[in-house]
């Protein structure tokens, strides 16, 4: 009985440290940026594409994994992941030339694009038949662990190098490895051919889904599009690593925050309320952005793109899941995914040349867009249509 209780315990454990890293990615990496600038001597042209390359990879990746997750299983398609994010992680950490760390970031995204959509697949499987308080579990160790990344960031940085957070990531993957001895990986190949979805089945999806979609691809954009500027904006300010460190904290705690408290709102119509309040959130905290720097008061916009944050993530994924054709679920998710990362991707490479002023005239027209986005599939809007035609 013990045995099975340590190999229980361990099937759990293991995927949950690999998403740990792949978490800790999001919060290290931006605060990299400014190192990387200095000892390369880049441009914030040059490190969006560092950034990006990481972001497109893992878009990539999700698509692929969720493809051939059918066919060979989950436990393999997490173990080629992780094999391939800490290979990435390792050679990015080793790399001495921009192209160098490219190469390595796409490894490291593909890997992580691979293995990042099954964690919750394996930790369903290893606490069956009541999964739900595990999951509820891993997503708070996950809005634990962001939060206090950039702390540890700040360490790593001043003591040894940015190389070394990079190592530390391949570090923390690396044990994931192991999960193979102790989950059950016999019958996992379980859906027949006829029951697999394909690509071209779940683009098929109905209007208020790509919507949606639009609202992923804009609102996360602007996101992460502000966790690339934020760091970068305040070494240039002057703003120590520990600074930045903090306030990166502020962004990730109050978005976990955030999240407990709008928890039970998006069971209901709220949730719509909610959809739209991201957008808004989110471009005044770029109007407080410009205008507090070099000020200390850049906090508040932290808070409140986090705050955004919460309010678009968990609402449009559940609602992309509510409208999507029934038996497309998985690869609907896949696609919320892709389609976040791709919004990032763009609308990074897009803005990252131009001054600060010149990047909220942007961020006010997509988060205008995203607004639209989000009142369209709304059954506000549907209702009104039906008045109108009926008339």
């Amino acid at each position: 009985m013990r045995a099975l209780n340590f190999e229980r315990t361990v099937s759990i454990a293991l995927p949950i440290l690999a998403s740990t890293a792949y978490v800790v990615e999001l919060s290290f990496v931006p605060l990299v940026l400014p190192s990387l600038q200095t000892e390369f001597g880049l441009t914030r042209a040059a490190l969006a594409w560092i950034f990006n390359a990481y972001v497109a990879a893992v878009a990539i990746g999700v698509l692929v994994g969720g493809r051939l997750g059918d066919g060979i299983g989950p436990q393999r398609i997490f173990a080629m992941g992780v094999v391939l994010f800490v290979a990435g992680s390792i050679f990015v950490g080793m790399s001495d030339a921009q192209g160098a760390i490219i190469v390595g970031r796409v490894v490291q995204g593909f890997g992580g694009g691979l293995f990042s959509p099954v964690i919750p697949v394996l930790l369903a499987r290893a606490a069956a038949p009541r999964p739900g308080r595990l999951l509820i579990l891993w997503g708070s160790i996950s809005g634990l662990v962001a939060g206090l990344a950039p702390l540890a960031a700040h360490y790593f940085l001043g003591a040894f190098g940015w190389e070394l957070v990079f190592y530390g990531l391949a570090g923390l993957a690396l044990p994931a490895l192991f999960s193979g001895f102790f989950m059950r990986i016999e019958g996992e190949a379980e859906s027949e051919p006829g029951h697999r979805v394909s690509l071209m089945a779940a683009l098929r999806q109905p209007a208020r889904v790509w919507s949606l979609y639009g609202y992923v691809f804009c609102n996360f954009g602007t996101i992460m599009l502000f966790i690339f500027l934020l760091p970068l904006s305040l070494d240039e300010a002057g703003y120590r690593t520990i600074d930045q460190a903090w306030i990166m904290l502020v962004f990730w705690a109050v978005f976990a925050a955030a999240g407990v408290v709008l928890r039970n709102a998006i069971d209901g119509q709220a949730i719509w309320w909610v959809l739209a309040a991201s957008p808004v959130l989110v471009l005044g905290g770029y109007c407080v952005f410009l205008a507090a720097l070099p000020s200390a008061w850049v906090v508040i916009a932290a808070a409140l793109i986090g705050v955004g944050f919460a309010c678009g993530n968990a609402t449009s994924t559940t609602l992309i899941l509510r409208y999507c054709i029934e038996g497309t679920s998985s690869m609907a998710a896949s696609l919320d995914i892709s389609i976040a990362r791709l919004g990032v991707a763009m609308v990074i490479a897009i803005a990252a040349p131009f001054e600060l002023a010149s990047v909220v005239g942007l961020v006010a027209a997509l988060c205008l867009a995203t607004a639209l986005f989000a009142v369209a599939p709304s059954p506000l809007f549907h209702r009104k249509a039906a008045e109108v035609n009926s008339a």
